[in-house]
């Protein structure tokens, strides 16, 4: 049976629900979010009731399950982030190119054709732009081909409450009449909120034990060779300051290539000891270890744990990442969390689409 909602929104590739969690904060009416992820379907379901998590691949989806999703809703909202890492900075250039997730924008595009929804909001790194700018400006002429207002911007999402440098690109376009992104809350660094004030309240933990009153306050195990590395690195420093015998060859070989010196380097927090007084580095999807990568705890000698990194999220502090009757799955947990879109981000960008939709409530008049 079709919804009879006044909005209606349809999250793709909605993940552990991140987004999906701040539009429904906002109060925007998410119906559904598509994965496939099927261990998403608990956290999803679990947090955020009543969406519905179906796990479909996006190039299984139909307009006609979209239509029924939508219903009789006097506005259409359609939402993803497609998969990133075909064109995240982390992701060689050749490796980005063959990547079988490159074209799944333009399964979006595809739905948005044939279900023409009234508000789209898409999130995605900003070398989209650039390493994917052919299937970017494909989806781009879809858009201006079924009379889209499209705005885009870069936005670091640390302005706006985010306690984490974040810089993604967002896409909102409307058919219903001009719509762009809110303008930052905060302009000055000082401004920015803090680790410290983000998880300074948590209590003092051990590699990967148990945590009785907090089950995801806990953090990955981590090998002898990485606990050293962590007794050389300050507050606030990374791994350029380890001894050579202590370095990767990879760091070895930046550290002694004269010219790579010169260029700003996106891995120079990986084993990194963030700085309490600043915001996180980014979060990614292997965020919460220190083998691979990246942000160590401003005072003790270990990653952050998983429920650090959910709030510096800013997933709700009762945000559920797994079943209480099954075992942790960290490095799974890790992905929910890293690949996420901040929900306080989803929030905000929620909220400008509910004044937009306002605005324009008089779309057939």
């Amino acid at each position: 049976m079709g919804n009879t909602n006044k909005n209606v929104v349809i999250d793709l590739f909605c993940g552990a629900g991140g987004l999906t969690n701040g539009l429904l904060q906002a109060g925007l009416n998410v119906v559904a979010g598509f994965d496939t992820d099927h261990y998403a379907k608990f956290v999803y379901e679990h947090n955020n009731k009543p969406s519905v998590f179906i796990n479909t691949d996006v190039r299984d989806v139909s307009s006609s399950e979209l239509e029924d999703l939508f219903g009789d809703a006097e506005f259409r909202v359609l939402v993803g982030c497609a998969p990133c890492q075909p064109f995240s900075a982390m992701v060689p250039k050749r490796t980005g190119n063959i990547n079988p997730k490159r074209d799944l924008l333009l399964e979006i595009g595809r739905l948005v054709s044939e279900t023409l929804p009234d508000v789209i909001l898409l999130e995605n790194v900003s070398r989209i732009r650039t390493i994917g700018k052919d299937i970017f400006d494909k989806f781009l002429t879809i858009l201006g081909e079924n009379n889209y207002h499209v705005h885009l911007k870069n936005l670091n999402f640390v302005k706006y409450g985010v306690p984490q440098n974040r810089n993604r690109l967002i896409l909102l376009a409307s058919r219903l009449g001009p719509i762009e992104t809110p303008e930052p809350l905060f302009t000055a660094k000082d401004q920015y909120v803090s680790i410290l004030d983000t998880i300074g309240h948590l209590p003092e933990i051990r590699i990967a034990e148990p945590n009785l009153e907090d089950r995801f306050h806990t953090t990955r195990s981590m090998t002898s060779l990485s606990k050293k590395r962590l007794k050389h690195i300050s507050e606030g420093e990374d791994w350029r300051v380890l001894p050579d015998e202590l370095m990767r060859k990879s760091w070895l070989a930046f550290k002694r290539n004269s010219d790579a010196k010169k260029k700003k380097s996106v891995f120079f927090d990986i084993n990194g000891r963030q700085h309490r007084t600043k915001p996180s580095s980014t979060l990614t999807c292997d965020c919460g270890q220190v083998t691979e990568a990246f942000q160590i705890h401003y005072e003790q000698d270990r990653a952050f744990s998983l429920r650090e990194v959910a709030l510096l999220q800013t997933f709700p502090s009762d945000y559920v990442f797994w079943p209480a009757n099954k075992k942790l799955k960290k490095s799974i947990i890790s992905r929910f969390i890293g690949n996420a879109v901040p929900p306080l981000m989803g929030k905000i960008l929620g909220n400008t689409i509910l004044n937009h939709l306002e605005e324009n409530g008089d779309k057939n008049g």
